[in-house]
Order: structure tokens, then sequence, then C-alpha cells
């Protein structure tokens, strides 16, 4: 039996997909929910094309941001993204993103891929599970 090496996490979140979409690939709505914690900000930048690149610093109230860097490997408008994910604790992973339209409602799924410790896998379940919450405070005020 193959040891589990990724995490998934599904939402249904109060938006149309065009929003989600948009959400996860306009840099200035990024910055304004990609942090798993409310009190957090992130600065995002990045080059939406296969083979673009992108960071994104968290700041978290400690001297230097948490800094994630990456490289998109597939866009599909508004449907899918997926993108290498690095940082200071983990490199050379995947991440897709796969949005499905319901009517005026789009369910999310993520699943971050390469994660071999168990520990790793539990600490990015927290922190997409973070982020995945202040995206849909994001969308419920915007």
């Amino acid at each position: 039996m193959t040891a589990q090496t990724h995490v998934t996490i599904t939402r249904v979140l109060q938006a149309p997909i065009e929003r989600v979409f948009a959400a996860w690939t306009d840099p200035a709505l990024m910055a304004r929910w990609f942090f798993p914690v409310p009190a957090w900000t992130a600065e995002v930048e990045h080059d939406l094309a296969v083979g673009g690149r992108y960071t994104i610093r968290m700041y978290t109230g400690e001297p230097e941001p948490t800094v994630m860097t990456g490289v998109y490997q597939s866009i599909e408008r508004p449907t899918r993204l997926v993108f290498t994910w690095n940082s200071h604790a983990i490199v050379d992973t995947f991440v897709t993103i796969e949005l499905r339209d319901l009517g005026g409602m789009t369910e999310l799924t993520l699943t971050h891929e390469r994660l071999v410790e168990a520990a790793t896998r539990e600490l990015t379940t927290s922190g997409w599970a973070g982020c995945l919450d202040s995206l849909e405070r994001y969308l419920a005020a915007a």
C-alpha cells in the first residue's frame, strides 16, 4: 500500500466561478485573502501564464515575511490552475485548484501533492484551510 502524499480540501463557495477564478489569478485580489490567519496580510506578484512565476509574501508580524514561490504549469480559465509550490519548509510540490460551476456558487477542490512527511501534510492542511476561510470571508464581503 502506498502512503498518502497529498492533501485534498473541497469547499462550496457562495460566488460565481468567474469571481472565484479571478480571486485566484488577480494579484490585487489575492492579496486581500491569501493568508491563513485574519490578522496577517499578503503581497502577491505573478506572471499569469504557463511557465510564469509567482511570489506570495505573507506578513505574519515577524520581522521577515513567509515567502512562497512557484511556476504556473496549467491555466484553464475558469476551471483549473496547476502550479508548483515552494516555501521554507516545502519544496517542489504541486497544487491543483479545480473549480466547478454550481449555478451561482462554485465547488473548489484544492489538491496539494508531493507532501511526504505526515507533519508537513498536517501543517499544510491547516494552512490551506485557513486560506480558504479567508477566501470565503473575502467573497462574502466583496
